[in-house]
């Protein structure tokens, strides 16, 4: 045997390499292959295999083999009990866990790490039976009150619990869940309905918090006098469901150079201007600038455009994010959009060089945009990187294409390949299509707001109050079916310039 695999870790790596989520590749077979090669790998691919091993099948292949039936459909194997009415898929019948409650031997699975666990009520309790101090992953659902109940067990018989993902959308489980949470010693990743805010401010202390993923947050969050100013010191993923924005800039006011990877929000409620101003201040002084690369933040779908107090975002609250130049994802969605002309666009383009998707939407278009297509050249000459578009422009008037190539060659962008231009208003399919092939050749995908919507066309109310939306996405699709065939004059333009030359 070659002396590279008396190293654990790379015997752990092949094991690893074997040990694939996808079912079509037989991973356990391979392992169990490699568990009776020699001892160098029984020890590493033994601990793959268990790790993995479905609990399910286990304790049914351990009781008597004409309990169950064993059908094979498609190369796959399914299972059916025998018992009345039951088919078995990926949890054990009822019966099945109160046999298992007065005869499973308390030896049996003695260093299981991950418990998936979404029982209704009446077998909830059940879990018990499966509960080992070696859990670290534990992901339940609570079905009931009583199931609330069974936590601070949880909490006692597992801890080494790391990942917690709770899965209940009532509010009043809070205070259980809460209590739960601040029991686990080293929590890594947490996510749950909602947590107090005694808990938060815990969690925000401990240097063990990789990841936090809540729905809701409580309506006021203001940092007590004892809170630390440096928190969440390791977090590196923050999500929310669907809190309210003040909430969420309070949250943001626990954090100090966070050091977060991923931000992603989706509020409810009415979202102001000024409101979407104050969280991108927070954001900018409680996260670390270097470190986050996907930011996506969507104000829902109220009917927001009618109150006078929804106003375009001003391209100077934007400032704050342009700090986080590492972005590769960039997504706001705000109530009516943004207020922006070209240069504010080559504001932001510049201050984003790792850019691959970009999205600045309004969720109620009200206005004309003041972009134009010209702002399209920021993109292609800033962004080398960016893939995907979304912006909205007024492409009613398409700047002149330059026949001359060798004047065009710095903002040639070869990487685009969706263009989302939401409500866009545009008057010539011909024009703007040339404009797009010579600054996106690559272009595939151009999307409009009302992509899905076609089936409205069928209603004639829908047509008559949204007749402009409609004829601008028809003009829209139409430049997206001439895109292929503009590209290729130009590809064959460009071989018979190469032709030349090389005569």
């Amino acid at each position: 045997m070659h002396r590279c695999l008396k190293i654990l870790e790379i015997v752990d790596a092949v094991c690893v390499h074997l040990n694939s989520p996808d079912p079509l590749l037989l991973s356990s077979r391979h392992l169990s292959a490699v568990a009776r090669t020699c001892t160098t790998f029984s020890g590493p691919a033994l601990d793959h295999l268990w790790s993995v091993a479905p609990l399910e099948q286990l304790l049914i292949y351990c009781m008597p083999s004409d309990l169950w039936a064993l059908e094979r459909f498609n190369d796959f194997e399914t299972i059916y009990s025998c018992g009345p009415g039951y088919v078995y898929k990926t949890w054990l019948p009822s019966e099945a866990l109160s046999g298992l409650s007065v005869s499973l031997p308390k030896g049996l699975f003695q260093n299981p790490q991950t418990l998936t666990w979404k029982h209704e009520e009446a077998e909830f309790h059940h879990i018990k039976l499966f509960l080992r101090p070696t859990l670290t992953d534990i992901s339940i659902g609570l079905p009931s009150l009583s199931a609330v109940s069974l936590l601070s067990t949880l909490a006692a018989e597992c801890p080494k619990i790391a990942t917690v993902y709770i899965d209940s959308s009532a509010s009043h489980y809070t205070p259980h869940i809460s209590d739960f949470i601040q029991e686990v010693q080293s929590p890594e990743r947490v996510s749950v309905y909602s947590l107090t805010q005694d808990v938060l401010e815990h969690l925000s202390r401990l240097p063990t918090l990789l990841s936090l993923g809540l729905q809701t947050l409580p309506p006021t969050l203001q940092a007590s006098p004892a809170q630390e100013t440096n928190g969440f010191t390791s977090l590196s993923t923050l999500l929310l469901g669907h809190p309210g924005i003040r909430p969420t800039t309070e949250l943001l006011g626990l954090c100090s150079a966070a050091p977060l990877t991923k931000f992603r929000a989706s509020f409810v409620g009415f979202v102001t201007a000024t409101e979407m101003h104050e969280l991108f201040v927070a954001m900018a002084a409680g996260f670390s600038h270097p470190t986050l690369q996907h930011l996506c933040l969507d104000t829902g779908n109220g009917e927001q455009e009618s109150d006078p107090a929804t106003l375009p975002i001003p391209h100077h609250f934007l400032r704050p994010l342009l700090s986080f130049n590492n972005l590769a994802l960039l997504s706001v969605v705000a109530p009516v959009g943004f207020d922006l002309d070209n240069d504010a666009v080559s504001d932001v383009a510049r201050a984003l060089p790792h850019i691959v998707t970009f999205k600045l939407l309004a969720r109620f278009l009200t206005e004309t945009p003041r972009t134009t297509l010209g702002c399209l050249h920021s993109f292609a000459q800033y962004c080398p990187q960016l893939e995907s578009l979304s912006i909205a422009l007024d492409a009613t008037n398409a700047p002149t294409v330059d026949l001359d190539r060798r004047s065009q060659s710095d903002i040639l962008h070869q990487g685009l390949r969706v263009l989302n231009v939401a409500n866009s208003p545009i008057s010539n399919a011909i024009s703007v299509a040339r404009f797009l092939s010579l600054v996106f050749p690559k272009i595939r995908s151009l999307v409009t707001q009302r992509e899905y919507s076609n089936n409205d066309e069928d209603d004639e109310e829908v047509m008559l109050e949204h007749a402009v939306a409609i004829a601008h996405h028809k003009c829209w699709k139409e430049v997206d079916a001439l895109l292929p065939h503009v590209l290729g004059i130009r590809e064959e333009g460009r071989a018979l310039e190469r032709a030349e030359s090389a005569a």
